[in-house]
């Protein structure tokens, strides 16, 4: 009889386990390692920012893009004063 408990136990947790989904994310990184890793530091003013929203049954997610103007561009070939890159970034 405890045997059989046991394994009933084994299985529920085995169902339990394989039910629910596992989602993954980027640890958090000091500010050194992501300006080393970047392709692309800048300095800039936010001109606007734009969102949207999703919601499903697990997650209500919200995109933003974010419009900048460059002041200076501290890392990066091809980007210069005064031009626009759109930002893009999720909080969910």
């Amino acid at each position: 009889m405890k045997t059989l408990i046991v394994g009933f136990q084994i299985v529920l947790l085995a169902l339990v386990t394989l039910s629910t989904g596992a989602y993954g994310e980027r640890v958090d990184m000091p500010p050194a390692w992501l300006k080393e890793t970047a392709t692309n530091v800048i300095v800039g003013t936010v001109m606007a920012v734009y969102e949207s929203k999703a919601d499903d049954k697990e997650w209500s997610t919200t995109r933003y893009v974010a419009e900048v103007k460059i002041k200076t561009t501290e890392k990066g070939d091809g980007l210069k004063t005064g031009d626009l890159v759109y930002v893009r970034y999720w909080h969910r």
